[in-house]
């Protein structure tokens, strides 16, 4: 039996942290712990589309595929890249705080 593929190990953690975050972001009364909470599950769910598109980028086999998965893949790291700064920047209190800050609306 094979092991995991390091982007198979990406795409289940990623998954896994998009669950946990997003119910605690459920439970949780609004504000800054609720904020993060949000940015974290958002973060999650980029990093688990981009893992599935890359994976599917270096099997695609016709340049169909390659089109569609690159571009999805390339759509799907920049919103990794944008939710990965977003979060960072509420887990470091930095940031307007609100409605334009939230990861959820």
């Amino acid at each position: 039996m094979e092991g995991l593929s390091p982007l198979q190990i990406v795409g289940a953690s990623a998954v896994a942290l998009v669950v946990v975050s997003w119910l605690a972001a459920s439970f949780l009364a609004p504000g800054a712990g609720r904020n993060r909470a949000a940015w974290l599950g958002a973060f999650g769910i980029y990093l688990a589309l981009s893992s599935l598109f890359v994976s599917l980028l270096m099997g695609a086999e016709s340049l169909a595929g390659r089109i569609g998965f690159g571009t999805l893949a390339v759509l799907f790291c920049s919103g990794t890249l944008v939710s990965g700064v977003r979060m960072l920047a509420s887990l470091a209190g930095g940031g307007a705080s609100g409605a334009a800050a939230s990861a959820t609306h």
